[in-house]
């Protein structure tokens, strides 16, 4: 009696070996691992309540527990999507900027930006273009590589350029204040932060915006100094430093584009995680460490001093 099911191989020749993804780089340089990998810095919001996708306990697994993030994005690009890789594909940088960005809404330069961050990263110019003046859209900044990086003075220079255009009230007598007003066009400030398969330099690192509460550094080329953040970026809720060779990934492709889970390092990791202080950051709920090597008692001094644990996503 059968099953209905073989094990026997399809009929046919066998696919050619450029059709077939041979080391990590072609994994990691899929629109599904790059899905995965933004997965839990984008499923939360910072205008919503904070739901973490597990609570941490004695056990480690190896994998998330919410299947939520495993499909952030739509796979079926929107008509606006559509649309858009259009104007990318047949204007210039300098029309694009001065023709088509002021054109396209706050929430909708967000979702493109999210979208292409996905199925079709974005140059630095165009994503400069689309950032404008504030040096974020709607308090967000998307940089995923390889080939992207941001200029080394970036927020230095974002933040002279809209405190330069400032008005303090009482000191134009020409500007007509209404405090009643129902809407008041208020800049909001850089909350989210996410560099995916690229590099920063430690002087750009330095000057990240206080305000931050967001914060994704996932397959970064580079080591980067985390023991340094607590003090730049105190307000961070939500940490994602997923899949970095520097803290002992060594995970390894799995079916569809997918990583399988972490493995003992080969090597010692880069960063010792025993420097962080991990108590400062009292605002942290989530940590995303996929695909990292867990250090012992890991968990342990992620939680030192806390009343409430962080949720640890691996």
């Amino acid at each position: 009696m059968s099953d209905g099911v073989s094990c026997r191989s399809p009929a046919g020749p066998l696919p050619p070996k450029s059709w077939k993804l041979n080391s990590r780089k072609d994994t990691w340089e899929t629109a599904t691992w790059r899905d995965e990998a933004l997965s839990l810095v984008l499923s939360h919001r910072v205008d919503l309540p904070l739901v973490a996708p597990f609570t941490s306990d004695s056990t480690l697994p190896s994998t998330p527990r919410n299947p939520k993030l495993e499909t952030f994005m739509l796979r079926i690009p929107s008509l606006s999507f559509l649309c858009f890789q259009i104007l990318l594909d047949s204007c210039t940088i300098s029309e694009f900027q001065d023709g088509i960005v002021p054109y396209i809404p706050t929430h909708l330069r967000k979702d493109l930006i999210r979208f292409s961050a996905v199925h079709s990263p974005l140059s630095i110019a165009h994503l400069y273009a689309l950032w404008g003046s504030e040096g974020h859209v709607d308090g967000e900044v998307i940089v995923v590589g390889p080939g992207v990086t941001l200029r080394e003075d970036y927020f230095i220079r974002s933040h002279s350029e809209n405190g330069s255009n400032a008005v303090i009230a009482g000191e134009n007598p020409h500007v007509d204040w209404e405090w009643d007003m129902e809407e008041v066009d208020i800049e909001s400030p850089l909350h989210s932060l996410v560099f995916l398969n690229t590099s920063i330099l430690s002087s750009t690192l330095f000057s990240f915006p206080p305000t931050l509460t967001h914060l994704a550094l996932i397959n970064m080329s580079m080591p980067v100094p985390l023991h340094r953040l607590p003090h730049i970026v105190p307000l961070i809720i939500i940490l994602d430093v997923s899949y970095n060779a520097w803290l002992g990934a060594n995970s390894v492709p799995g079916g569809r584009g997918r990583l399988k889970g972490p493995q003992p390092p080969r090597d010692t990791p880069i960063m010792d995680l025993r420097h962080v202080d991990w108590p400062r950051w009292n605002h942290l709920k989530v940590l995303g460490f996929r695909g990292n090597y867990v250090p012992e008692n890991f968990l342990k001094g992620v939680n030192k001093g806390r009343w409430d644990e962080i949720t640890v996503v691996l």
